[in-house]
């Protein structure tokens, strides 16, 4: 599993939103089981997730900001749901107004899944939690490789539309129907 967690920090406010729940939190500990059930449920095997990866950012060097909380948001994804954590650091330049383009998350991200489907017996299906069609190509590259793909999305949040209609329609990067957060 691949998780582009900068995607799904910036969708939060619209789930929030979309269910009326101003305290809604995404249940990570069972992401991993959700994704296998959904791909089990299409085969017909038992699917085993043997690895799940979160790639994310944290702003550093902005003034007034308490990162605090993102750095214990990481920790417990590492130590209680034992996801592999990468985060990448949004240098502020201790300047108040400087709006700085978040980098890394999705080239680590896609870096990882084709490290991972180039590596014999790793890993069968990559299911990427992720909305941006920023990564269709390496979706072809890994199918290309043999490995099966899963794309895990929100389809829609009342009137915004989280997920690249451009990924969503594009049925040739899938192997299986997509898992929709929303309905779960």
């Amino acid at each position: 599993v691949f998780i582009d967690g900068s995607w799904i920090f910036h969708n939060k406010t619209e789930i929030m939103t979309a269910f009326n729940e101003p305290d809604f939190k995404i249940s990570y500990q069972n992401l991993p089981e959700l994704i296998g059930s959904h791909i089990e449920g299409q085969t017909n095997r038992t699917v085993d997730v043997v690895r799940t990866c979160f790639f994310g950012a944290i702003p550093v060097n902005k003034p007034n900001f308490d990162h605090s909380p993102q750095e214990a948001f990481y920790e417990y994804l590492q130590k209680e749901c034992r996801f592999e954590v990468e985060i990448f650091e949004i240098d502020f330049k201790n300047q108040t107004a400087y709006s700085p383009q978040e980098k890394c998350v999705d080239i680590g991200l896609a870096t990882s899944m084709m490290y991972y489907a180039a590596q014999p017996d790793a890993m069968d299906v990559a299911a990427l939690v992720a909305g941006d069609y920023d990564y269709m190509p390496v979706l072809r590259r890994v199918r290309m490789l043999g490995k099966g793909t899963q794309l895990v999305a929100l389809k829609k949040l009342g009137n915004v539309y989280p997920t690249s209609q451009r990924l969503l329609n594009s049925y040739d990067l899938f192997d299986f129907q997509p898992l929709f957060l929303e309905e779960h």
